[in-house]
């Protein structure tokens, strides 16, 4: 699991950042809310992340405030199970 990233921002195109840690450009999905608050490219960022694997997707989720990671994580889960009983 990836908990936390920190890098440089090397591109922003809503609702996808990429960050480069390492030498290594990550796409992170960001709600609205943590887009906005986003340094200028180049400039480093922390993020906290979530990663969710499934079947037909590997997504890494990131936000600014862990408030804000926990409510994505509840979503998610009410999401899955309801996709589940479909």
């Amino acid at each position: 699991m990836i908990g936390r990233i920190q890098g440089t921002l090397i591109a922003n195109t809503p609702p996808r950042l990429i960050i480069d840690c390492h030498g290594v450009g990550y796409e992170v999905d960001v709600p609205m809310s943590t887009l906005y608050q986003m340094p200028s490219l180049g400039q480093q960022v922390t993020l906290l992340t979530h990663f969710v694997v499934r079947e037909d997707a590997q997504q890494l989720f990131g936000f600014l405030k862990i408030t804000c990671k926990l409510i994505g994580k509840c979503r998610w889960k009410e999401v899955s199970c309801v996709a589940g009983k479909i």
